[in-house]
């Protein structure tokens, strides 16, 4: 078990709203691990807000939880278009 030092400041996490505000660019997987209908509405509140339909693949293993998140929003990249946007984006070089 990871102890840590104990303070505040070292358990933050990063907020996935920031993390669209600073890259906003940046093609990002998100993994939703639980099939929980608010988080994946909260996911899709700020997918939609930051306007990241193309540049955001989510869902899960679980092809319940995915047909959920398609639901909600109909992210129009796939995992084989990464490659292409990276590339264009010049995040790759091959």
């Amino acid at each position: 078990m990871f102890v840590g030092s104990g303070k505040p400041e070292d358990r933050k996490f990063v907020l996935l709203e920031d993390v669209f505000k600073s890259f906003p660019q940046l093609p990002i997987n998100i993994d939703i691990k639980v099939d929980n209908d608010l988080l994946i509405q909260k996911v899709s509140q700020l997918i939609t807000q930051y306007q990241r339909e193309d540049k955001t693949v989510w869902g899960n293993f679980d092809a319940k939880i995915t047909e959920k998140c398609y639901r909600e929003v109909r992210t129009r990249i796939l995992v084989n278009n990464i490659i292409e946007k990276l590339k264009a984006q010049k995040y790759i070089n091959k």
